[in-house]
C-alpha cells in the first residue's frame, strides 16, 4: 500500500472515531442535561436503539458527506485554507441535511 492509500485511509479512519466520540457526547448531554434523564444498568431499550443506530449512521453519513466533497480524493496535495473551505462547506451542507 502507498503512502497516498494510507494518509487517506487515515484520514477516514480519524473522521470516523472522532464523529462517533461527537454523536456519543452530543447523545449524552442530550439526554443527561435535557431530558433530565438518568442513566443506570437498567437504561430503556429505546433510548439503546436510538443511541446505537445514531452510533452507527452518524459517522456513516459524515464519511459520506466528506467523501462527495472530495476531501479523500488527493491528501497529499490539499492546501490547508482550500482544506478548511472544503470541510467548512461539507460541514454546512451536513447540518441543513
Amino acid at each position: 500500500m502507498n503512502f497516498s492509500k494510507k494518509i487517506t485511509l487515515l484520514y477516514i479512519l480519524s473522521d470516523l472515531i472522532n464523529s462517533t466520540i461527537a454523536w456519543f457526547l452530543f447523545f449524552s448531554y442530550r439526554k443527561i442535561y435535557i431530558e433530565n434523564v438518568e442513566w443506570s444498568f437498567s437504561f430503556s431499550i429505546e433510548y439503546a436503539n436510538k443511541f446505537l443506530s445514531g452510533l452507527l449512521l452518524i459517522p456513516l453519513f459524515w464519511l459520506i458527506i466528506y467523501t462527495f466533497s472530495g476531501a479523500y480524493d488527493y491528501p497529499n496535495r490539499n492546501k490547508h485554507l482550500s482544506e478548511f473551505q472544503q470541510v467548512f462547506i461539507a460541514t454546512l451542507i451536513g447540518v441543513f441535511l
